[in-house]
C-alpha cells in the first residue's frame, strides 16, 4: 500500500466519520496477491477510497466487483454487523461503521423526558423539537444532543435524516403530528412512529391518505407507538417505545427470548 492511497484512505474515514454517515472499509483477506487492498464504501457516495493489495493497483477493480461489495455493504451496513465475506473470487471483510443513531422527539411532553433520557443512556443522538421554550428547554432535557425550539415544518428539512433516523411524535397534536408524518414517511428513516389509541390512528391515517401519502408509505408508520408491554406511566411507556426503537435497529420484531430456538442476548465487551 503505498503512502498516497494510505493518506486517501484516512482522510476518506475522517471525513465520512464527521459527516455522521455510515459506510464500511472494505479489505481483501484472501487471496494473497491481492490481500490488505482496501475500499472505504459509502451506501450514498459510492467507493470513497481505494488502495492497493499486494502490487494490485486499486484502479483495476473490475466494476462487476466494486459493485458487488458495494451491494455486500448496503447488506451489512443494514444488519449492524461486520463479517467477512465471499465476494466473486475473494474473500473480504466488511468493517462497518455506523455513527451512534439518531432520534428526533417531536413535542416535548413528560413521555418525551423520559424517552430522551433512557435514548441517551442507550446510545441514541436525541434531538427534541417543539415551538414551545417553556417545555422545550435544557432543565426538561439535560441530555439532549440538540433543541430545536420551532415547529417540526421548519426544523425537520434542517436536520440530516437517513436510515439511521428515528422519528418518535408524542404530542396527540395534529398541528405537530400531520406536518412530521407527511415528511418523514416519504423518507428511507429507520423508525416512524406516533402516539395515540386505535382510532386516533385510523383517523390519522385518513388525513394522511387524503393528504396523497400512499397505502405502502402510511404502512410505516407504527401507531400505537411501542411493545405492548401494559405501559402505564411515562417511564413504563418511554420503555416501550425504546424496546420498539432497538428492535426496528437490529430488524426483530420484539419476542420473548424464550419463543426464539436460541434465546441469547449479547453483551459487548469493555476493552
Amino acid at each position: 500500500m503505498t503512502e498516497r492511497s494510505t493518506t486517501e484512505v484516512l482522510a476518506a474515514v475522517s471525513d465520512l466519520l464527521e459527516s455522521g454517515e455510515a459506510f464500511a472499509i472494505c479489505t481483501v483477506v484472501r487471496p494473497p496477491a491481492a490481500a490488505g487492498g482496501k475500499l472505504v464504501i459509502s451506501p450514498e457516495r459510492g467507493v470513497v477510497a481505494a488502495s492497493a493489495g499486494q502490487g494490485v493497483a486499486a484502479e483495476s477493480v473490475p466494476a462487476e466487483s466494486v459493485q458487488a461489495v458495494l451491494e455486500a455493504v448496503r447488506r451489512q451496513l443494514a444488519l449492524g454487523q461486520s463479517k467477512i465475506l465471499e465476494i466473486g473470487s475473494q474473500e473480504v471483510f466488511v468493517d462497518v461503521i455506523i455513527p451512534n443513531s439518531r432520534l428526533v422527539i417531536v413535542g416535548a411532553v413528560h413521555i418525551a423526558a423520559a424517552l430522551c433520557e433512557m435514548a441517551t443512556l442507550s446510545g441514541f443522538e436525541v434531538t427534541v423539537i417543539d415551538p414551545r421554550p417553556a417545555l422545550n428547554n435544557r432543565e426538561r432535557f439535560p441530555k439532549a444532543k440538540a433543541l430545536r425550539v420551532g415547529w417540526p415544518e421548519d426544523e425537520l428539512p434542517q436536520l440530516r435524516l437517513d436510515d439511521n433516523t428515528y422519528i418518535a411524535i408524542l404530542t396527540h397534536d395534529e398541528k405537530f403530528d400531520d406536518p412530521t408524518i407527511l415528511y418523514a414517511l416519504p423518507l428511507p428513516l429507520r423508525y416512524v412512529g406516533a402516539i395515540g389509541s386505535k382510532k386516533t390512528q385510523a383517523l390519522r391515517r385518513e388525513r394522511l391518505q387524503a393528504a396523497g401519502l400512499s397505502q405502502e408509505q402510511i404502512a410505516r408508520l407504527r401507531g400505537p407507538i411501542g411493545l405492548d408491554i401494559g405501559a402505564q406511566t411515562p417511564e413504563e411507556i418511554a420503555v416501550a417505545i425504546l424496546s420498539e426503537m432497538i428492535a426496528a435497529k437490529y430488524q426483530r420484531a420484539g419476542a420473548p427470548l424464550r419463543d426464539r430456538s436460541e434465546p441469547r442476548i449479547h453483551v459487548a465487551q469493555n476493552s
